[in-house]
């Protein structure tokens, strides 16, 4: 089984670093960027997470039964990304609101983040680069709201089925080879 664990992983920029890649714990590779968990069957050659993570911990809290294939799911729809602008590169930066400089205490300072130019190089971690963001799609299974991006990662693993837990629990998904936890979105 090829999975592509990294599309389950957190972006460069989450500041959460082990999360950047898959790891590997008690005989199992996962992945996560906090919103989602996968957990594959086979060990594979990763670093371990920080040991106070325990992976089967929030694994144990999926539901054991009600497992069904993942309903027909909508298209995604892609917006022109905020913080970019479309651009995919040249955002404004956060830490003096594009001015380049900011004021404290009654002194002006050069901001330190963007050099004073008031925009931050390099591509833009919220679209990748692309310019475009996909845009935030609740979908309803059973009580519970999910992210349709996350719903279509599920869909495309061999023998997906999910199950949810009511309205705030975390649903579980299964597949041939492994299992996950989603967690719900607010609505």
């Amino acid at each position: 089984m090829n999975i592509d664990l990294q599309q389950f992983c957190a972006s460069k920029h989450d500041s959460r670093a082990w999360l950047h890649t898959p790891f590997t714990v008690g005989g199992k590779t996962g992945a996560s960027n906090g919103h989602i968990m996968i957990e594959l069957d086979a060990a594979g050659d990763h670093p371990a997470p920080p040991a106070n993570f325990n992976m089967a911990q929030v694994l144990d809290r999926i539901p054991t039964a009600g497992y069904r294939p993942l309903p027909a799911l909508p298209s995604p729809v892609f917006i022109t990304c905020r913080t970019c602008r479309g651009q995919g590169h040249g955002r404004e930066c956060a830490s003096c609101d594009g001015e380049g400089e900011f004021e404290h205490h009654g002194h002006d300072y050069e901001c330190k983040a963007c050099d004073g130019e008031g925009e931050l190089a390099g591509e833009c971690p919220d679209c990748n680069g692309t310019g475009q963001r996909e845009a935030s799609i609740p979908v309803k299974i059973g009580e519970a709201f999910f992210q349709l991006r996350y719903l279509s990662l599920i869909a495309a693993l061999p023998d997906a089925e999910i199950a949810t837990a009511g309205p705030s629990g975390i649903a579980g998904f299964r597949f041939n080879g492994g299992r996950g936890a989603l967690m719900p979105t607010r609505t």
